[in-house]
């Protein structure tokens, strides 16, 4: 504005934003989690999981060489394969295959709480819908489905929002 020398700033599409966890419509099977990675520290880590015609192979890429998480990975298609009628009868572990890969968006090491985050993940791929919009999961599940809590709450939640 001449007048007041006021400045506004109008955002458009084409500008990139400074979130990690990006408004709008994702795609089917990409979630996004908030957790403790390996260094201790609190960061955000992105699920992107597709899904072809197979036999009901299952890999997972981007946790290095870090057991713990791909163990925890490897429980999601556990429980799924037990479990994935109870959801929803569109969700197959013997006729599809499934691939996740995680990344760790804040470099804070990866983290071992992704059960329940690949679980969502690998659901919304099979029945081809987004997760919610700008949604981060929080806390795990048990190889049984026993929601686990999520360890201090209060700095998760505070650490997602300055990050996003």
């Amino acid at each position: 504005m001449k007048e007041t020398f006021a400045e506004e700033y109008v955002p458009v599409p084409e500008q990139a934003g400074g979130s990690l966890i990006p408004e709008g419509m994702g795609k089917p099977g990409h979630v996004y989690t908030v957790s403790h990675g390996k260094s201790g520290m609190i960061g955000v880590f992105k699920l992107e999981t597709q899904m072809i015609a197979g036999n009901g192979k299952f890999e997972r890429t981007g946790l290095g060489s870090n057991s713990a998480a791909k163990e925890s990975v490897d429980t999601a298609y556990r429980y799924l394969k037990a479990n994935s009628k109870s959801i929803s009868g569109n969700i197959s572990t013997t006729t599809k295959d499934y691939l996740v890969n995680v990344q760790d968006l804040n470099g804070v090491g990866m983290t071992t709480r992704l059960t329940l985050p690949t679980v969502i993940a690998i659901c919304s791929v099979a029945l081809g819908k987004p997760a919610i919009s700008s949604m981060a999961v929080l806390g795990d599940i048990s190889i049984g489905g026993t929601l686990i809590k999520v360890e201090e709450l209060a700095n998760t939640l505070q650490g997602q929002c300055h990050r996003n």
